[in-house]
Protein backbone atom coordinates (compact mmCIF):
# COMPACT_ATOMS: atom_id res chain seq x y z
CA UNK A 1 0.00 0.00 0.00
CA UNK A 2 0.98 3.42 -0.83
CA UNK A 3 0.10 6.25 1.71
CA UNK A 4 0.74 10.15 1.00
CA UNK A 5 -0.53 13.00 3.92
CA UNK A 6 -0.60 16.71 4.32
CA UNK A 7 -1.30 18.91 7.17
CA UNK A 8 -3.81 21.72 6.02
CA UNK A 9 -4.30 23.18 9.56
CA UNK A 10 -3.18 22.96 13.00
CA UNK A 11 -5.05 24.15 15.95
CA UNK A 12 -2.50 24.75 18.59
CA UNK A 13 -5.06 25.31 21.70
CA UNK A 14 -6.61 21.86 21.06
CA UNK A 15 -3.58 20.39 19.51
CA UNK A 16 -5.75 19.06 16.39
CA UNK A 17 -4.81 19.14 13.04
CA UNK A 18 -6.65 18.47 9.65
CA UNK A 19 -4.55 16.13 7.74
CA UNK A 20 -5.70 14.84 3.99
CA UNK A 21 -4.49 11.44 2.98
CA UNK A 22 -4.31 9.89 -0.41
CA UNK A 23 -4.03 5.83 0.07
CA UNK A 24 -3.69 4.42 -3.43
CA UNK A 25 -4.53 0.97 -2.40
CA UNK A 26 -4.20 -0.42 1.04
CA UNK A 27 -6.36 -2.79 3.11
CA UNK A 28 -8.42 -1.93 6.37
CA UNK A 29 -7.45 0.34 9.08
CA UNK A 30 -4.00 1.37 6.77
CA UNK A 31 -4.91 5.12 7.56
CA UNK A 32 -5.89 4.74 10.93
CA UNK A 33 -2.53 2.44 11.58
CA UNK A 34 0.10 4.78 10.16
CA UNK A 35 -1.29 7.86 11.31
CA UNK A 36 -0.99 6.50 14.83
CA UNK A 37 2.12 4.87 14.32
CA UNK A 38 3.29 8.85 13.01
CA UNK A 39 2.43 10.34 15.86
CA UNK A 40 -0.98 11.57 14.48
CA UNK A 41 -3.91 9.37 15.65
CA UNK A 42 -7.37 10.25 14.50
CA UNK A 43 -9.39 11.59 17.08
CA UNK A 44 -12.11 9.60 18.24
CA UNK A 45 -10.36 6.46 16.88
CA UNK A 46 -11.56 3.35 19.65
CA UNK A 47 -8.47 0.82 18.85
CA UNK A 48 -5.37 3.34 17.59
CA UNK A 49 -6.51 6.58 19.06
CA UNK A 50 -5.32 7.81 22.39
CA UNK A 51 -8.37 10.54 23.04
CA UNK A 52 -11.96 9.52 23.07
CA UNK A 53 -14.55 11.51 21.34
CA UNK A 54 -18.50 11.05 20.75
CA UNK A 55 -17.25 9.61 16.60
CA UNK A 56 -13.97 8.31 15.14
CA UNK A 57 -13.66 12.00 12.85
CA UNK A 58 -12.06 10.07 9.26
CA UNK A 59 -14.14 11.38 6.31
CA UNK A 60 -13.61 10.44 2.95
CA UNK A 61 -13.93 13.25 0.44
CA UNK A 62 -13.43 11.05 -2.68
CA UNK A 63 -13.03 7.89 -4.18
CA UNK A 64 -11.46 7.00 -7.31
CA UNK A 65 -11.45 3.49 -9.30
CA UNK A 66 -11.80 2.11 -12.25
CA UNK A 67 -14.47 0.28 -13.99
CA UNK A 68 -14.10 -1.47 -17.55
CA UNK A 69 -10.64 0.65 -18.19
CA UNK A 70 -12.67 4.01 -17.37
CA UNK A 71 -11.26 6.07 -13.98
CA UNK A 72 -14.58 6.84 -12.13
CA UNK A 73 -14.56 9.31 -9.04
CA UNK A 74 -17.18 10.00 -6.57
CA UNK A 75 -16.69 13.25 -4.42
CA UNK A 76 -18.67 14.28 -1.05
CA UNK A 77 -21.05 16.70 -1.92
CA UNK A 78 -22.32 17.88 1.62
CA UNK A 79 -18.81 19.77 2.60
CA UNK A 80 -20.59 22.28 3.78
CA UNK A 81 -22.77 20.73 5.79
CA UNK A 82 -20.12 18.96 7.38
CA UNK A 83 -18.11 22.18 8.35
CA UNK A 84 -21.23 24.24 9.73
CA UNK A 85 -21.66 20.77 12.47
CA UNK A 86 -17.54 21.05 13.19
CA UNK A 87 -17.76 24.71 12.97
CA UNK A 88 -15.16 25.09 10.71
CA UNK A 89 -15.70 27.48 7.74
CA UNK A 90 -14.03 26.54 4.69
CA UNK A 91 -11.45 24.32 6.00
CA UNK A 92 -12.96 21.06 4.37
CA UNK A 93 -13.80 22.66 1.54
CA UNK A 94 -9.71 23.76 1.20
CA UNK A 95 -8.74 20.42 2.02
CA UNK A 96 -11.25 18.84 -0.82
CA UNK A 97 -9.99 21.59 -3.35
CA UNK A 98 -6.19 20.31 -2.15
CA UNK A 99 -6.89 16.81 -2.02
CA UNK A 100 -7.99 16.94 -5.69
CA UNK A 101 -4.76 18.14 -6.77
CA UNK A 102 -2.33 16.12 -4.27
Amino acid sequence: SHLEGKKVVYNSEKNLSLIIVKLDEGLRHQIRIQLSAEGNPILGDPIYGEIDSNRMYLHSFCYEFEHNEEKLSVTDKNIQFLESILNINGILEMANKALLCF
